[in-house]
C-alpha cells in the first residue's frame, strides 16, 4: 500500500466547518497494522512550519515496520531535525535504528540541508538500496546554493549510499506518485 501524508492528515474537518487536530499517536495507531510499502511525504511550502519535527518523523517510520520506499519532498535538514530523526551514536538513550530492514528506496527532493554532519546520519541509519536526491545546503555565514556533483554531501552519498542519482532540481517528483489514497 501506498500512504501518502500531509499535514492535513492531523486534522479532522467536520460537516459544520468545525476542526480537530489529531495526535501523532492516534495517526500511527491507524497504520501501524497496515502493510505499508510507500510512505510520501511532502512538506509543503517552504514558507510553512514543518508539520513534524525530526522525533515525530521517527515514530511515524517506526510505525511502518513493513517500509520498502520513503518519499520525502521539501524537508529542512537543521540541526534539530536531523538529531531528532537520526540520533547521533552518542546518543543516550542509544538509537538502534529503524524496524524495517530491506528500505529499498529513498527520494529526498528539494531538501536544505543546514547540517551536513547531522544529514549523513539519516542516509546510514535508512540504509536505502537506492537513493534519488535534490535540493540546496547552507554553510555558515552564506545563501543558500543548490547542491552539485562537486559539493562534498553528494560526494559522501555517492560513495555511501548504493545506487545514489543527483537528479536536478526540476526533477519531476509527482512522476513517481501512483494511484493513492490520500489521508
Amino acid at each position: 500500500m501506498t500512504l501518502a501524508l500531509s499535514d492535513n492528515s492531523f486534522r479532522i474537518g467536520y460537516s459544520g466547518g468545525g476542526m480537530k487536530k489529531v495526535s501523532l499517536a492516534e495517526v500511527t495507531q491507524l497504520i501501524t497494522p497496515v502493510k505499508v510499502d510507500t510512505l510520501s511525504l511532502p512538506r509543503g511550502s517552504i514558507d510553512d512550519k514543518a508539520w513534524l519535527k525530526g522525533p515525530d518523523l521517527r515514530a511515524l517510520l517506526e510505525s511502518v515496520p513493513k517500509l520498502k520506499e520513503l518519499k520525502l519532498h521539501g524537508w529542512h535538514f537543521y540541526e534539530d531535525f536531523c538529531d531528532g530523526l537520526c540520533p547521533p551514536p552518542t546518543s543516550d538513550p542509544p538509537f538502534s535504528g529503524f524496524p524495517f530492514q530491506d528500505l529499498e528506496f529513498l527520494q529526498l527532493t528539494a531538501v536544505r540541508i543546514r547540517d551536513q554532519e547531522r544529514f549523513r546520519n539519516i542516509p546510514v541509519a535508512l540504509s536505502p538500496r537506492t537513493m534519488v536526491f535534490n535540493g540546496s545546503i547552507k554553510e555558515e555565514g552564506k545563501s543558500w546554493v543548490q547542491l552539485t556533483e562537486d559539493d562534498e554531501v553528494v560526494n559522501w552519498l555517492r560513495n555511501n549510499v548504493p545506487g545514489f542519482r543527483l537528479v536536478d532540481a526540476k526533477y519531476d517528483a509527482a512522476a513517481l506518485k501512483i494511484d493513492q489514497w490520500r489521508l
